[in-house]
């Protein structure tokens, strides 16, 4: 498969194309995905807001060197998100495959690019409630693509790739939750001055 099969087929076949990324593991061409929407939205989410702001420019120099910090940033967020969603697979259900979740989670976020460019395209025409509900649509499509590439590379039913996926946040926020409630008890033991 080509990239551009792959691109295809992510929109209008993403099972199938979903589970032949799994089996070949194109880690280098999700990488490329992956960094290429980052920065088409980074581009898209400037030009909506240079518009919003009423004049049209180019991110600076600083603004550069954020977008690549950031860049670095997502790129982390992407391998741990990989590692630890092998990693509950096997502990969970006795196997985990790394790459291909890496892989296929590299390819996942392509239709991200639909958001930020309809968000555009509806502040062009004075729209930004309809960009809004379009950049919220595709961040849905984003994420079911998420849960069908950990489905798919990591060969789980829907259910238990949900499991999967939704483990680490559910557990993120309820760490969040304890801590609030400990410090919450630790300052109102504190005495009044």
């Amino acid at each position: 498969m080509t990239i551009l099969d792959v691109l295809y087929g992510l929109i209008f076949q993403p099972q199938g194309t979903m589970r032949e990324l799994a089996r070949t593991r194109p880690l280098l061409a999700g990488f490329l995905v992956f960094i290429g929407v980052y920065f088409a939205n980074y581009l898209l989410q400037e030009a909506s807001s240079a518009i919003s702001q009423n004049g049209l420019g180019l991110p600076g120099y600083a603004s550069w060197m954020l977008a690549s910090l950031g860049a670095v940033t997502a790129v982390v967020i992407w391998f741990v998100s990989a590692g630890l969603f092998s990693l509950l697979a096997e502990i969970i259900y006795g196997y985990g495959n790394g790459k291909a979740v890496l892989s296929c989670l590299g390819f996942a976020v392509f239709p991200g690019i639909l958001g930020p460019a309809l968000y555009y395209a509806a502040i062009l025409l004075d729209l930004p409630g309809v960009g809004a509900l379009l950049y919220l649509l595709s961040g849905l499509w984003v994420i079911g693509l998420q849960v069908l590439a950990v489905r798919e590379a990591l060969t789980l039913t829907t259910g238990q790739a949900v499991l999967i996926y939704l483990l680490p946040m559910a557990s993120f926020l309820l760490i969040g939750a304890l801590l609030l409630i400990i410090g919450g008890l630790a300052l109102s033991s504190l005495p009044l001055l």
